[in-house]
């Protein structure tokens, strides 16, 4: 019976484990002794959870798109140098020396056959002007948001000079100074017309020479309040106000020079118009910069309103050994109908566009490239004072009818522009 009985429970207890192996539970076995395990986490040592603490701040942080390194380096001053070579809009010249050849027998008057316009008629280029910028910026406050920066610039004075000659014998070429009669039809004075002396061993000739010459020189000034609006990852934005000053100053001259075979000197004229442009005004713009490692561009517009204070200058002159009576103001395209000095005020608009691409050597040397445009919209160039109607009665000497007075002074504005190239390097510090 005994034996029976365990038998039954031998059976019972295979059939059980049998069981939960089949439903994929384990067999709850009891174990009299087992290790206590610490079911309470460990304190996380202080400087653990503030390093936990400011990792998900900055996570935070820059979900909202808000970089926390310094866009700036640890220095509140920066200096930049640059290098310029610009290009300036050319200024209107009219026809003011003509030649042709002696073979024609015409005082080289413009739409004779041969006359050919030597110098003017035209838009002079003077090609591309070399200069230079130098600014100083700074940070007025320890967030830099607030800064100030200072720049001055200057194109080179640029002179252009040019000059036609003639020996004076029977091939040479005539050199005339053209205008406009009264009745406006083209005319010609003759600086240098082929002659030969009469009977003369040598000949006698007149030989003479015609010279242009144009400057011009632009420098400019500008202060301003920097306001940084933002400053989200890579790109920075400011807003720029301040002050900006421009002066141009430009100058045309002719001179006509004859003397006989012997090397005397016998008759000069010169015109002389000389113009200056001085811009004060407010303006205001933005500054926007983009990195991307140690590459930077920086865009910027400015937009400048004020008063441009336009001069004009005209003089003339003549000398002739000959006649002394022929001596006295006025050339030929200045006369005492026009010689004087004017100005006046106007108002004025001078944008300009600036774009830079740099790369940081270092955290404070930044060497750059870029390209500049400005425009000015109200200016007096030389070329565009002249009046090319001339009473020749008026010249040197004047005859007692005074009318017409012509050549006449009238203002005559036009636009201004220069573009071009910079390279240079920034220091912070």
């Amino acid at each position: 019976m005994k034996k029976s009985l365990a038998a039954l429970l031998l059976i019972f207890a295979f059939t059980s484990i049998a069981f939960c192996q089949i439903n994929g539970q384990q067999p709850l076995i009891t174990i009299e002794s087992l290790p206590v395990l610490d079911t309470l986490p460990k304190e996380t040592p202080a400087a653990a959870k503030g390093a936990s603490a400011s990792f998900k701040e900055s996570d935070s942080e820059k979900a909202q798109g808000v970089n926390r390194q310094e866009d700036e380096p640890s220095g509140r001053v920066w200096v930049s140098a640059e290098y310029l070579l610009w290009r300036t809009r050319g200024s209107n010249l009219p026809p003011l020396i003509t030649v042709t050849p002696a073979s024609t027998g015409f005082s080289a008057v413009i739409g004779q056959p041969g006359t050919v316009i030597a110098f003017g008629g035209e838009r002079l280029d003077q090609g591309n002007f070399p200069g230079g910028r130098l600014s100083l910026g700074f940070w007025l406050n320890k967030g830099k948001t607030v800064g100030a920066e200072v720049s001055y610039f200057f194109l080179e004075k640029n002179t252009l000079r040019f000059q036609v000659a003639s020996n004076g014998s029977p091939d040479s070429q005539t050199i005339g100074r053209p205008f406009l009669s009264v009745g406006n039809t083209e005319q010609a004075i003759s600086v240098v017309y082929p002659i030969i002396g009469f009977n003369s061993n040598p000949p006698f000739t007149i030989s003479g020479t015609s010279t242009a010459t144009f400057f011009n020189r632009l420098q400019g000034a500008e202060g301003n309040l920097l306001f940084r609006l933002s400053a989200i990852d890579c790109c920075r934005l400011a807003l720029l106000t301040g002050f900006r000053y421009l002066d141009l100053r430009e100058g045309l001259t002719i001179t006509d020079i004859s003397q006989d075979s012997r090397g005397t000197r016998y008759y000069t004229d010169t015109d002389q118009f000389n113009t200056n442009n001085r811009f004060y005004g407010g303006e205001a713009g933005l500054r926007s910069t983009f990195s991307r490692g140690r590459f930077g561009l920086e865009l910027s517009g400015t937009v400048a309103l004020g008063s441009n204070r336009q001069s004009v200058d005209i003089n003339g002159e003549t000398t002739d050994t000959l006649n002394i009576g022929s001596n006295g103001p006025g050339g030929i395209l200045a006369l005492v109908t026009n010689i004087g000095s004017y100005s006046r005020s106007k108002f004025a608009v001078v944008p300009e566009f600036k774009a830079k691409v740099s790369y940081d050597i270092t955290r404070n040397l930044k060497p750059f490239v870029g390209y500049d445009f400005l425009y000015w919209n109200q200016t007096v160039r030389p070329g565009e004072q002249i009046d090319r109607v001339v009473n020749v009665a008026l010249r040197p000497p004047p005859l007692s009818t005074l009318l017409p007075a012509r050549p006449a002074f009238t203002f005559n504005s036009s636009r201004f522009w220069t573009h071009g190239l910079t390279t240079g390097v920034t220091l912070q510090f």
